[in-house]
């Protein structure tokens, strides 16, 4: 069932006036919300975080080939990212990390 939404009721006092609606006026209370900007995706991991990153990638994906496991590329990016981003910043503690969560992206093959 579909429900038609409600229009917008006037304060007790009246209407809204045009300079509420419209965000002009004076004071912090009328001014209209400041714009969010999000910051490059460079400035989340410099190239030196990016490269410890994609060794740590590489060595998993030649554990997969030697256990004969196939890997699920997003879902191991995406751990290895949240782990370093919760401060798991040294090369030999990522990968034990990422080693010890491996049956979140793999699936044996053969």
């Amino acid at each position: 069932m579909y429900l038609k939404p409600e229009p917008p009721t006037p304060n007790r006092r009246g209407p809204v006036p045009k300079s509420v609606r419209t965000g002009a006026g004076t004071g912090p209370l009328l001014s209209p919300l400041p714009t969010v900007v999000m910051p490059a995706p460079s400035q989340f991991l410099d190239a030196e975080d990016r490269a410890l990153c994609q060794r740590v990638a590489d060595q998993v994906t030649a554990d997969a080939k030697w256990y004969s496991t196939s890997i699920d590329k997003h879902v191991l990016a995406s751990t290895i990212l949240s782990l370093f981003q919760h401060g798991v910043v040294n090369e030999a503690n990522l990968l034990a990390h990422v080693r010890a969560r491996r049956h979140d992206f793999t699936k044996h093959t053969g």
